[in-house]
């Protein structure tokens, strides 16, 4: 994501669509962080980084999945940094000690117990999927 975020790629295509596994991974937990640092380092040096925009808002151009077996707390951070619109219901499945049951049934389960309006609950679970995928289903 970072060198995505860095390189020409984003500014130069500001539509296109990248689809990231696990919530974003560490990007909604640090995000303040990277902020902060960006800052800090750009300043310092001096540097001109490319960057037109903040750097979290590169970040939040991402799309992400659901796929982190569950944990509704880190699913919570994903989406105040994400927002509904941008995460999609994945699972990892197969990729769990169940033959992919299990992961599948965490994710449901975490989902359900995130603190979100129905409608957001609506997007993850389908319609940002056939939106972002033109899905006519």
């Amino acid at each position: 994501m970072t060198r995505l975020v860095y390189s020409p790629v984003l500014n130069t295509f500001p539509n296109i669509k990248f689809i990231l596994h696990h919530c974003g991974s560490v990007i909604p937990y640090f995000s303040d962080r990277i902020n902060i640092m960006r800052n800090m380092f750009a300043g310092r040096e001096n540097i001109d980084q490319g960057l037109k925009k903040p750097i979290l808002d590169y970040y939040k151009m991402f799309y992400v999945d659901s796929a982190l077996h569950g944990n509704p707390a880190a699913l919570m951070c994903g989406y105040v940094f994400y927002g509904a619109d941008h995460i999609l219901f994945g699972t990892d499945m197969p990729f769990d000690a169940d033959i992919g049951t299990l992961a599948v049934r965490q994710t449901i389960e975490a989902i359900d117990k995130m603190n979100i309006t129905d409608a957001a609950r609506k997007k993850i679970y389908q319609d940002n999927a056939k939106k972002l995928l033109h899905l006519d289903i």
